[in-house]
């Protein structure tokens, strides 16, 4: 939204995930209680969407409206969002989330630190430690969350919940004006899950004739091992040796070598399959563990 065309950042939302590329989470949908999609529209606000943000602007023409309502103790400005993901895998792929599946991810500005962006606008992470963790992760029974819970939210973790407050002193149009030029600014960034990687090679492979190797020598492989499958099949299995960050677009290059004794290495697979986020197969010590089947 132009803000030449008579409107004024009021606050915005960037939402940062280590899975992607280019660092931004672009299956977000934020989905406003129907009480915050209304006092929005009653105090002149319009919303822009992108790349998994939000962007809130004010109607120049309503500002004494929204200065109003911010001024309002009896009534405070707040907003209550939803965090919707189109994406099924989204759990899949993203950290910080605790194992039990009904506890529902709150992010408030009551709980906003300041976070050092390298400019002079002050940001807001709506979260105490670099990125979202388990502790903002709370029971659906709390009362803060189960007011916006959907009866059908049984079955799997609920989308997290989004609260904002705004007083007086957040009203765009205010002096200074160089800090009200891009509204009141939050963040909020996920980090990408770390598993670890369990290669399954099936074929005439040997488990004392075969390693992973990592090309750049960042990651380490334990030592294969025979493993059989519930269904009967024989498999050669190796491990990482720790956990391994899942990425949209993985830049390590492992290859499958032989190791013969007294042989050369040789490459058998020049470059080995990257762990998926639907490729979760329970855990080992509380980790993860990614099954890459070969």
């Amino acid at each position: 939204m132009s803000t030449a065309a008579g409107f004024l950042p009021f606050f915005s939302v960037a939402v940062e995930h280590g899975y992607f590329a280019d660092g931004h989470c672009p299956v977000l949908q934020w989905q406003p209680t129907p009480a915050t999609a209304s006092l929005l529209e009653r105090a002149g606000c319009r919303t822009a969407r992108s790349r998994g943000g939000l962007a809130v602007y004010a109607d120049e023409a309503r500002l004494p409206a929204l200065r109003a309502f911010l001024r309002d103790e009896r009534d405070p400005f707040r907003l209550t969002y939803r965090l919707l993901s189109h994406d099924s895998q989204f759990e899949s792929y993203t950290g910080g989330a605790p194992s039990e599946p009904d506890r529902v991810l709150l992010l408030t500005s009551a709980a906003a630190v300041a976070d050092d962006t390298g400019d002079d606008a002050v940001t807001w992470r709506l979260h105490p430690d670099p990125e979202v963790g388990s502790a903002q992760y709370l029971p659906r029974t709390d009362e803060r969350v189960a007011a916006v819970l959907a009866p059908h939210e049984r079955l799997m973790r609920p989308a997290p919940v989004v609260q904002l407050a705004f007083g007086p002193g957040d009203a765009p149009g205010q002096e200074p004006a160089p800090a009200q030029q891009q509204g009141k600014r939050f963040r909020i960034r996920f980090a990408a899950r770390a598993t670890l990687w369990k290669y399954f090679l099936f074929g005439p492979w040997s488990a004392s004739g075969v390693e992973v190797v990592d090309l750049a020598r960042q990651v380490a492989f334990g030592a294969p091992g025979p493993e059989s499958l519930p269904d009967g099949r024989a498999a050669v299995t190796v491990r990482s040796s720790g956990p391994i960050v899942l990425q949209q677009r993985p830049t390590q290059r492992f290859q499958l070598r032989s190791r013969e004794e007294g042989q050369d290495a040789a490459v058998l697979i020049d470059r080995l399959p990257f762990a998926s986020p639907g490729s979760l197969g329970g855990s080992e010590g509380g980790v993860p563990v990614s099954e890459i089947y070969v």
